[in-house]
């Protein structure tokens, strides 16, 4: 990053100039030429501080799902010894049983497994034990019954086998499903472990980069800084930074729709916090696309559907650099947040304010738009939300398409039931980027609490927040919950829909449908994550079965 070229003389002479002048005497020319000097080197210091603050944050988020990946990949190599044991066991089990069924059918003279009459009868008859001249009746009864007793056995362990066998390869199925999981998060564990060492190169490079540049900044603060005082100065007179309502965006965009499942959310944050309801629209839209993005957690850590910096909602001084604050504290917590003046909000009144509950992070929204002056100035509230004028621009433009295409019914007062609002689409959205994916995880509250899930169990735990029983948590699969709620037509999918993949076997996967052609699941490599099932891997493996839970 080299800033723009200004030479030492310009820069005094410009400074000198505008500081031994009134604003009154300054001509056109020299306004114009410190203002764009004033805005190049502006922006070059901004841009080097975003970098930096991008990286370093990047290096914090990397190194956390480094470690969460690590813990996943011993948990699965866990599960893989154990199944191989378990395989082993069965294997010997089943040699045994070999050994027990070649017995009982040199006992009986059968030479295979498939009985029929003809089998039985030298087994069941007396022919080739005498005539019955030369046995008593007594000798023969018990013969027979003998016979009958050994072959009761031979078919009860022959049963036995089979069932051995069944499980046996069951568990091979299970164990080569396993191994490609393992594959994956070993792929995922090296890209990190790349990525991580390009950040932590590049990082040092712009560190080294912003240090040399801040020094010529450095040797003329005093010249730059009378400058930017005499321009705003100059400028303060003119400018007026209070929108109207028939605000003309400079930028075009095609109209769109707002889900109407969010509308509640967006007119009780504005009743509560005075910021219209397609203010808040607009930002979610940009934000996250209506919650759809993979994974709602942006490079500098910004987590949820509207984005917050985790210092922002807990409260800065909680920071620990680049708005992140220490992954072991509980930013849900409203004693926290108070202590913190921080901005989440409980708008549900479930005891916390959740950055990934639709309803929380709509009201913070509203809230921190609120405190940060909406009321009075419009852009410069938004603006606050991110420094940057498209953005502000975009977000207004897009209000204004809300606005005028996507009227709420109704306006009476919105109330949210305390524990009663959450979506099974978007109840998961808590442990995107905060989770690990482990084969056979997730059945038991341990688990859950660390965010420790498999596919079937997080299908079942989502549910499970909405007052819905998907049977027993500790026996749940994919063949359980396919065998649940109603079969539906791909071309009637709905949001809370079951969708299934097949991956290492036929229905291995299942995810939660959320709408525009994509789901939300426990994935291999991910954790809990949004994915697209239109392309790729996901559009490969869909095998068109939709299961629908709610009616």
């Amino acid at each position: 990053m080299k800033l723009a070229k200004l030479t030492l003389g310009t820069m005094i002479v410009s400074c000198s100039f505008v500081g031994n002048l009134s604003a009154k005497a300054a001509t056109d020319d020299t306004t114009k030429r410190i203002d764009q000097q004033l805005q190049t080197i502006q922006l070059q210091l901004n841009k080097m501080d975003s970098d930096i603050n991008v990286i370093q944050n990047e290096e914090t988020l990397l190194e956390r799902q480094l470690s969460k990946l690590k813990l996943a990949i011993i948990e699965n190599e866990k599960k893989v010894q154990e199944t191989d044991a378990q395989l082993a066991n069965a294997e010997g089990e089943i040699h045994d049983l070999q050994l027990n069924i070649d017995s009982y059918k040199s006992k009986l003279g059968i030479q295979s497994m498939n009985l029929n009459i003809d089998s039985l009868t030298p087994v069941l008859s007396l022919e080739n034990e005498g005539t019955p001249d030369t046995l008593s009746s007594y000798e023969a009864t018990k013969r027979l019954f003998e016979n009958t007793s050994e072959l009761n056995n031979l078919i009860s362990v022959n049963d036995t086998l089979e069932e051995k066998i069944k499980n046996a390869n069951s568990l091979k199925e299970d164990l080569a499903g396993m191994s490609e999981l393992l594959t994956d998060q070993a792929k995922e564990k090296n890209d990190l472990l790349n990525d991580l060492e390009t950040e932590e190169t590049t990082a040092k490079k712009n560190r080294d980069s912003l240090f040399n540049e801040s020094q010529t900044l450095t040797k003329h603060k005093s010249e730059i800084e009378r400058a930017i005082q005499n321009e705003q100065d100059r400028l303060d007179g003119n400018w007026s930074t209070q929108p109207t309502e028939s605000y003309t965006p400079t930028i075009n965009l095609a109209p769109g729709e707002v889900p109407q499942q969010l509308m509640k959310y967006y007119l009780y944050a504005e009743q509560k916090y005075g910021v219209p309801w397609y203010y808040l629209a607009a930002i979610n839209k940009i934000e996250t696309n209506f919650n759809t993005d993979s994974t709602m957690v942006s490079t500098v850590g910004a987590i949820g559907p509207m984005q917050f910096l985790p210092a922002t909602w807990v409260g800065q001084k909680y920071s620990t650099g680049g708005g992140l604050v220490d992954p072991n504290l509980d930013i849900t917590n409203l004693q926290t947040i108070k202590a913190g003046n921080g901005y989440g909000v409980d708008a549900d009144n479930d005891g916390m304010a959740n950055p990934w509950d639709i309803a929380d992070s709509i009201a913070t929204a509203a809230n921190y738009l609120s405190a940060n002056g909406f009321a009075t100035d419009i852009r410069k509230a938004i603006w606050h939300y991110n420094h940057a004028d498209w953005y502000v621009d975009e977000v207004i433009a897009l209000a204004e398409t809300y606005k005028n295409n996507s009227a709420p019914t109704s306006s009476a007062a919105i109330q949210l039931n305390a524990g009663k609002e959450n979506d099974v689409v978007t109840v998961g959205y808590r442990w995107i980027n905060n989770s690990v994916y482990v084969f056979g995880g997730g059945r038991n509250q341990s688990d859950i609490q660390q965010g420790i899930f498999d596919c079937s169990s997080f299908v079942h735990w989502a549910f499970a927040q909405i007052g819905i029983n998907l049977g027993e948590l500790s026996s749940v699969s994919t063949d359980t919950l396919k065998a649940m709620g109603e079969p539906v037509n791909e071309s009637d999918i709905r949001p809370g829909d079951l969708v299934f993949f097949d991956t290492y076997k036929k229905d291995g996967h299942v995810g939660i449908y959320i709408g525009n052609g994509k789901f939300i699941g426990a994935q291999s490599s991910t954790g809990v994550a949004i994915a697209d099932m239109t392309t790729g891997y996901w559009k490969e493996k869909f095998n068109h079965r939709v299961i629908r839970i709610l009616k």
